[in-house]
């Protein structure tokens, strides 16, 4: 009898302490989440590049040089919905042959 009710007690400890665990990794999770959001919304807001010829030389160089086309293009495509796609695309940047590393 005497063990039926520890273990009995035990297992109820268990069961709510893994409901508090629960409570805790979704709080957890939604700090995450809002922290990822601003973190985007900074990103956002400073990716901004100018990916249009300024002048003739530059216009010119587009015209003829397809490495510097597909440069200012990748610069024009700014990532919509994840810090992810801003990271992927920082890397494509960094592996193009215009930007020096």
């Amino acid at each position: 009898m005497k063990y039926k009710i520890a273990l009995f007690l035990l297992l109820t400890f268990l069961l709510q302490s893994c409901q508090d665990e629960n409570a805790k990794r979704l709080a957890e999770q939604q700090k995450v989440a809002k922290k990822n959001e601003k973190i985007f919304n900074n990103i956002n807001k400073a990716w901004i590049f100018i990916d249009e010829p300024i002048n003739e030389v530059a216009e010119k160089n587009a015209s003829t040089w397809n490495e510097w086309r597909e440069f200012l293009k990748e610069l024009g495509d700014k990532p919509r919905r994840t810090i992810g796609a801003f990271q992927k695309n920082q890397k494509r940047l960094q592996k193009s042959n215009c930007v020096e590393q």
